[in-house]
């Protein structure tokens, strides 16, 4: 979503209710004409108003009369006449509320972000709990792309009211662009570093793309010094997933063998146990790594489920029923049968909302780097934590350490704030964004899960569902939310959006392009539409109609792969060789089946640059090979793992 598109329907979903305290009393000298004003704007008929309130500026020319005028016809959707009342009652009073909340959501609107946080801010001088300038400007910080300010003032919202959707929701859309800026900025700095590659597999790990995953965890180990922390233990859970079970073993052990007190590498093992059977020996795993670090333990037993089959599972919850099998580590075992019990119904994991409500800064006796360090080797992170934040560090290396020790233990808040004082210092340091973005990742999952869990009827919540199980690859669940999500809100471009992307990457391309076209009737700029049209219309060979919309996404997105790689197919057929060549040598990293250097490779032969063309053509032939041995690693886990 486009970002202002995504500030005004933020804006919008605040619903501010102009009540009639929005319309200062006065003492007109019409005081028919007054109260007939007033009695239009209280039943809505808001046009009326407008039209009347302008009536009575000819004997009340105060800034009350011009506010009341502006809000108005701000009702009645006349925003251009609104803004000039608006404006004119606070160059007469500075101070007025209403105008100023009201013209700063115009000024949003508009595209004029900027000078509407001025306005917002005067209203929470004088109201410093006002619920709709808290959410509008953290709105008008999202709309300038100040995602992580945006974040502060959502969250000052849901910290006075715990209970607002909206504002939840909000704080979730911020922490997301957060990470995502991040994550850009990782792949521009650090683009052949293990962190890039990390980041990368994650991600795919939680998309349940596991054989895709693999292959990024061992471009991070082949980058790897032999020093980064649980990475082994991370592929392992990839193989796991994979049901690779011996492969994800040997990985387990080898990064206890260089990490004796891996707490991850610890769960992985505990997982191996499960999928044998050997539950007895996975539970005593389990209550080890709850004993050594419980917030460990709470936010990451989602990983470990999340790479056993459901007949695993099923064969743990018949294990843990039986009493005499769950003697010691009660807390431990309860946290599993319930995160096993939501998994199998279905349900949505909201345990990782825990992460905003820890406290942090709690006393510790004595605090030292050199024990934080040791605390982390032993896997005692939550004690890394603690000491960690009260030493409060200044070197980069024991920032990333308590970024680290903060984040394995759910305290996201704190690893976002130091990643963030780590980067003003080293901007360019891939560790550092690693651990922002990660952060970044976990706040939005878990903001997202708190707007759902306090209601799931609502467009938001619909539209979460949606994306929830289209990541598990649920289409029509996932659609059937996105339909949902329309119906309650149908201006919005986001189940639209959603409901593309699905057909998008399934290949039912006509149906895309109608949600598609949705979007952008929506939406005129919004990038992820553009640039999925943009690629259907080159699937099509319609290369005119595409090259409008890919100029477009590289001009607000440049670092998008996809556009390069359609702006070269474009270029290529329209016979502009050389541009062709450029573009298509910036994608070449999203290359996964060699067609974009084997299109390089052609044009190279048309340059007649001989060498370059046998170089392209290889790598074309490597990489259709991988390719090929991928798909046939993806029928086979298909056809082993339980459905």
């Amino acid at each position: 979503m486009g970002s202002l598109n995504v500030a005004v329907l933020l804006i919008t979903a605040v619903s501010v209710v102009l009540a009639q305290e929005s319309i200062p009393r006065v003492e007109p000298h019409d005081k028919g004409l007054y109260q007939q004003a007033e009695s239009e704007y209280s039943n809505s008929s808001y046009v009326m108003a407008c039209r009347d309130f302008k009536r009575l500026l000819e004997t009340d020319n105060s800034a009350a009369g011009w506010s009341n005028y502006g809000v108005a016809c701000h009702m009645a959707g006349n925003i251009q006449e609104a803004v000039a009342a608006l404006e004119k009652a606070l160059e007469m009073d500075p101070r007025m509320v209403p105008a100023n909340l009201i013209l700063g959501i115009d000024y949003v609107r508009l595209g004029k972000s900027r000078e509407a946080i001025s306005l917002f801010e005067a209203v929470l001088d004088q109201q410093a709990d006002n619920r709709d300038a808290l959410i509008d400007l953290a709105t008008a910080h999202f709309a300038l792309g100040d995602f992580e300010q945006a974040a502060k003032n959502f969250r000052r919202e849901v910290t006075l009211r715990p209970n607002d959707v909206d504002a939840w929701y909000g704080l979730g859309t911020s922490f997301e662009h957060v990470a995502e800026e991040t994550s850009r900025k990782l792949s521009s700095v650090g683009k052949d570093s293990t962190y890039f590659y990390r980041l990368i597999g994650r991600i795919l790990l939680e998309q349940d793309l596991p054989v895709d995953a693999e292959e990024a965890f061992l471009k991070a180990l082949a980058a790897s010094s032999g020093r980064e922390e649980d990475l082994r233990a991370e592929m392992g859970f990839a193989l796991l997933r994979a049901n690779q079970i011996s492969n994800a073993d040997h990985q387990f052990r080898g990064e206890i063998e260089l990490n004796p007190h891996s707490q991850t590498a610890r769960l992985g093992l505990a997982g191996v146990d499960f999928t044998n059977a050997r539950f007895e020996e996975g539970i005593a795993k389990l209550c080890k790594v709850h004993q050594t670090d419980t917030d460990f333990f709470t936010i990451h037993i989602p990983l470990l489920m999340d790479s056993l089959s459901d007949e695993t599972k099923a064969g743990m919850i018949g294990y843990l029923q039986i009493p005499q099998n769950v003697i010691g580590c009660s807390s431990a075992i309860d946290t599993v049968v319930a995160d096993l019990k939501d998994r199998l119904a279905g349900g949505v994991d909201d345990r990782i909302f825990g992460s905003l409500q820890r406290t942090a800064k709690k006393p510790v006796s004595s605090s030292t780097l050199s024990g934080a360090r040791i605390e982390n080797e032993n896997g005692q992170y939550t004690e890394c934590f603690r000491h960690l934040e009260v030493a409060s560090p200044t070197s980069l290396r024991d920032q990333i350490l308590l970024a680290r020790c903060a984040t394995l233990t759910g305290h996201f808040e704190s690893a976002l704030e130091v990643t963030g004082t780590a980067q003003s210092r080293a901007s360019s340091s891939p560790a550092a964004l690693y651990w922002h973005s990660e952060a970044a990742r976990a706040l939005a999952k878990a903001a997202f899960s708190k707007a759902v869990a306090l209601n799931d009827e609502t467009w938001q919540g619909q539209l979460l569902l949606g994306d929830l199980y289209r990541q598990k690859k649920k289409w029509n669940l996932a659609i059937s939310h996105y339909a949902n999500a329309t119906q309650l809100k149908p201006d919005s471009p986001g189940p639209h959006l959603g409901a593309a992307t699905i057909y998008w990457e399934t290949g039912l391309f006509d149906k895309a392009q109608l949600e598609l076209e949705k979007v952008l009737l929506l939406d005129a700029d919004n990038v992820q539409a553009c640039s999925e049209l943009a690629d259907i219309l080159v699937r099509q060979h319609q290369f005119q109609q595409a090259l409008p919309l890919l100029l477009k996404v590289g001009a607000r997105d440049p670092g998008l792969l996809l556009t390069h790689a359609n702006l070269g197919k474009v270029y290529a057929h329209t016979d502009r060789v050389p541009e062709a060549v450029k573009e298509l040598v910036v994608a070449l990293p999203s290359d996964s089946t060699g067609e974009l250097h084997y299109q390089l490779y052609s044009l190279y032969k048309k340059l007649g640059k001989t060498k370059e063309a046998q170089e392209a053509l290889a790598e074309s032939e490597r990489l259709r090979v991988l390719a090929e041995q991928q798909k046939a690693a993806r029928t086979t886990l298909q056809q082993t793992v339980v459905p």
